[in-house]
């Protein structure tokens, strides 16, 4: 930074005593500041070193205006003065260009901070915005990977209601296919006591027969004995054929209600281990 030494004392006490005149306030009211916003150039140091001689003027004017001491004594004093006054402003001066010299360093380790602090500031922005990126790819992971679960759920309740829905349908065709069971053994028994009884019915046929040749009445009341029970054997045979069917459908439901149980057992084990 170059130093502004190129500012009198003259010029700073003329720039300070009008600013007193235009504001009406004391010369020792006047600031370093407020000179150097006046003159536009010029360190602190130096504007400072000038005011101070110009307030140190100003004092001692107002006291020898006060005690009324005499032109001669005062001319003296002034002399005396301005020798003592240029070897403090050559040691203000010096003192100015130290302290300039220190606030050049301390203005560029300033600026070296605030460098330092902007790059600073924008790796934590940089963080802060990668960061930002990674929250939200995680909380997206996240949300699929919830999506994923509630469908996995969704899937595995489904599969336990269609288990329970098949186990349901398994265990009603087994007991369908218990009763029907039940039932055809029962028709076997029925039908073998119809097959003693058509055995019968044959046997009592041939002796009918027998008798016809002796007896044309006899024979044709025989005859008609014998289409009865044929008739009842034909609607034995119909109703047999019926429960046969029976069986048959009831035994293909029970196996196709295993092997949906089968399938939801193979479903069921798949989906846990996932």
């Amino acid at each position: 930074m170059a130093k502004d030494n190129d500012v009198t004392v003259d010029q700073v006490r003329a720039v300070a005593e009008q600013y007193a005149r235009d504001n009406q306030i004391s010369i020792f009211d006047v600031t370093v500041r407020i000179v150097r916003d006046l003159l536009k150039r010029g360190s602190d140091g130096y504007i400072g070193a000038h005011l101070q001689t110009v307030k140190l003027e100003a004092a001692h004017a107002q006291l020898f205006c006060e005690k009324q001491i005499s032109q001669q004594l005062m001319a003296a004093i002034y002399d005396e003065l301005k020798r003592y006054t240029g070897n403090s402003r050559k040691v203000a001066l010096s003192e100015a260009a130290v302290t300039q010299q220190m606030f050049d360093e301390i203005c560029e380790r300033n600026t070296e901070l605030e460098a330092a602090l902007a790059s600073e500031k924008q790796q934590l922005t940089e963080q802060q915005h990668a960061n930002n990126e990674k929250a939200h790819r995680l909380e997206s992971e996240l949300n699929t990977a919830q999506m994923e679960k509630n469908a996995l759920e969704a899937r595995h309740t489904d599969v336990l209601e269609s288990k329970e829905k098949t186990e349901q349908i398994l265990g009603d065709t087994q007991i369908e296919l218990r009763a029907l069971k039940s039932q055809a053994s029962q028709f076997k028994a029925q039908c073998a006591e119809k097959d003693a009884v058509m055995k019968e019915l044959q046997e009592e046929l041939k002796r009918l027969k027998r008798e016809h040749e002796t007896a044309h009445n006899s024979n044709q009341k025989a005859e008609q004995h014998a289409e009865l029970l044929t008739w009842k054997n034909n609607q034995f045979m119909d109703e047999n054929k019926k429960l046969e069917k029976k069986l048959e459908l009831a035994i293909e439901r029970s196996a196709n209600a295993e092997a949906q149980l089968k399938v939801v057992k193979k479903t069921k084990t798949k989906t846990t281990a996932k």
